[in-house]
């Protein structure tokens, strides 16, 4: 598609709107009732109606990528600034040094809610694993089929969502918890940027950058006093 093609115009919206909602009355129908279609319907309309919903699923498809890229675009420009140290607008930096002073009850309780933190996590280490499996059975020789699957995008994704997760890009959040940071310690290990042959993209270089931030602020507010 040309990048002009995505521009979401009214009158490109509103086409695309319509095969949104032709997609959904077909998936309402039964197989019998769409079997039947085809004797009742012109043979011309079907073929047009399959033209519009190809279209719909092909400009759908796009604009989702250019939407995960925008996100992932802010969240790189956003470390790009937090590495040039700038002060970012409504950001409360006293209150984000974690204090030592904190209840182990409360703590205790954190832990054991559930987190999305680990919830990305898992989600990234089962993307690299599925990734992986498919090269196990794949002997064509160039990897034809393994190297073809969603999961490397699916695992990006998902430490996207990490990064904008992190306590550093959030006024006034929490530190992570320990087990939040054992997870990302675990995502870490498993980066496909530090594999061999592999140089970390722009994405995970953002990723370690917060992670060593992140095991710092948990070190400060565990930290005890000596007696």
């Amino acid at each position: 598609m040309r990048p002009t093609e995505l521009i979401p115009s009214r009158e490109m919206t509103d086409d695309i709107g319509l095969g949104c909602r032709l997609a959904y009355g077909i998936m309402l129908r039964t197989r019998a009732q769409l079997v039947a279609m085809h004797g009742t319907l012109d043979h011309g309309h079907v073929d047009q109606m399959m033209g519009h919903l190809a279209e719909t699923e092909e400009w759908l498809k796009a604009t989702a990528k250019m939407v995960e890229m925008a996100y992932v675009r802010v969240l790189a420009s956003a470390a790009a600034a937090h590495t040039k140290g700038v002060r970012f607008e409504g950001v409360d930096y006293e209150s984000g040094r974690r204090k030592a002073v904190k209840k182990k009850s409360k703590r205790a309780a954190a832990d054991t809610e559930r987190s999305k933190i680990i919830e990305q996590c898992v989600i990234y280490v089962q993307c690299l694993a599925a990734y992986d499996a498919g090269f196990s059975v794949d002997h064509t020789g160039d990897a034809d089929y393994a190297g073809k699957g969603r999961q490397i995008s699916k695992a990006r994704r998902a430490m996207a969502k990490l990064i904008g997760l992190s306590p550093h890009c959030r006024a006034g959040a929490e530190p992570l918890t320990a087990l939040e940071l054992h997870a990302k310690a675990g995502v870490l290990a498993a980066m496909y940027g530090l594999r061999n042959q592999e140089q970390p993209d722009q994405i995970e270089q953002t990723y370690i950058r917060f992670f060593a931030g992140e095991v710092s602020d948990f070190l400060a507010a565990n930290r005890t006093e000596p007696i």
